[in-house]
């Protein structure tokens, strides 16, 4: 469905939320297996997990339900889960991050988190993954490093769990979505710290047996060209990192899949 904007509240970066990802199929040779073969047996005859994923949800909400923004009592204590109508066997997601994640969109006054769109997108495969999602906007991946035994309130109030307590106390997950790092490139923290920080947030998750999947810190087209190239800098030692990785399945960089050329993608 449409992407609609988000922006991280200490900065005045435009970034996008809403993200129409298909993870799982982007790297079939490193993708966590049993995961993955569990949403291709749900396609639908005659279509792969990748182009089912593609096509609008066929849920049995309508589609003003499956759009419509939260509010944050909706959001007030995380991890919150979507998806799943009793049944988990497809697998278990968590999207950690910061507002991108949540969704932190309006000026804060209500949300549209990926991970929902996400869950739809599976259960019209037949899929019917959990979701679960935790963003705490305006917080960099040090805090959540900082904070990863404890808890948090971010910047639009919301309460939400550090990520190991999460994967201790939430688990078992098949899969961690990890989408930090933009709050830290907007207090100027140099690519080693911000990847150090990302590093052991996946860490964190593979430790753990969990898999991990890396969005990028997304373009912010009205912060100009000298923000961008460092962003592609980062974007680009991030994946080279990762890759190294055994648990981590891809580094995917949002502006492939949200343009920032599209209007309709961003909050303003």
């Amino acid at each position: 469905r449409p992407c609609r904007p988000s922006e991280a509240a200490p900065s005045t970066v435009r970034q996008a939320t809403t993200l129409r990802v298909a993870p799982l199929p982007l790297a079939p040779s490193r993708a966590p297996a049993s995961l993955a073969a569990r949403i291709e047996r749900r396609a639908p005859a005659g279509k792969s997990a990748a182009q089912s994923l593609a096509a609008p949800a066929a849920l049995g909400v309508s589609p003003a339900e499956q759009q419509r923004p939260l509010t944050r009592s909706a959001l007030a204590d995380m991890p919150v889960a979507f998806g799943g109508a009793g049944d988990h066997s497809a697998g278990r997601i968590l999207c950690y991050g910061d507002s991108l994640t949540v969704g932190y969109c309006r000026g804060g006054v209500s949300f549209e988190p990926y991970g929902r769109s996400l869950a739809q997108r599976l259960a019209s495969t037949g899929a019917h993954c959990e979701v679960l999602v935790c963003g705490m906007s305006g917080r960099t991946a040090e805090d959540m490093i900082r904070k990863a035994e404890s808890s948090m309130v971010c910047v639009a109030g919301l309460r939400g769990k550090g990520l190991r307590r999460i994967l201790d106390e939430d688990g078992p997950f098949d899969l961690v979505v990890i989408m930090a790092g933009t709050n830290d490139m907007g207090l100027n923290a140099s690519d080693e710290a911000i990847m150090g920080n990302l590093s052991r947030l996946h860490a964190l998750c593979h430790q753990r047996g969990v898999p991990t999947i890396s969005l990028a810190p997304p373009p912010a087209p009205c912060a100009g060209a000298q923000r961008e190239a460092k962003r592609l800098h980062l974007v680009d030692r991030l994946g080279a990192a990762l890759a190294k990785l055994p648990g981590a399945v891809v580094c995917l960089d949002p502006a492939e899949l949200v343009p920032g050329t599209v209007a309709e993608h961003w909050d303003q």
